[in-house]
């Protein structure tokens, strides 16, 4: 899963892990993630790194949100009712 998004692929089956499908929005949508892996046993460091590993590769781009006027709004809805 982390993996897909890190090779930006078309689609990604977020039902994959309950860890993914808790970081979904995070991952894919229009925001700034951070991340923090923290390791506490032996057992875990190797898999928690190459988590980190992989997440580090995945490449999102947060866009500004711009409030449109109501003009606009009006307009777009004309011209999306003009295309039905």
């Amino acid at each position: 899963m982390i993996n897909n998004l890190a090779e930006q692929q078309s689609f990604v089956n977020f039902r994959d892990s309950k860890l993914t499908m808790l970081l979904k929005h995070s991952l894919e949508g229009n925001c700034k993630t951070t991340l923090i892996c923290t390791v506490d046993n032996h057992e875990d460091t190797a898999s928690t790194l190459r988590f980190a590993q992989r997440a580090k590769k995945i490449e999102t781009r947060a866009v500004k949100n711009v409030a449109l006027s109501k003009r606009d709004l009006e307009r777009i809805v004309q011209d999306l009712t003009e295309e039905n």
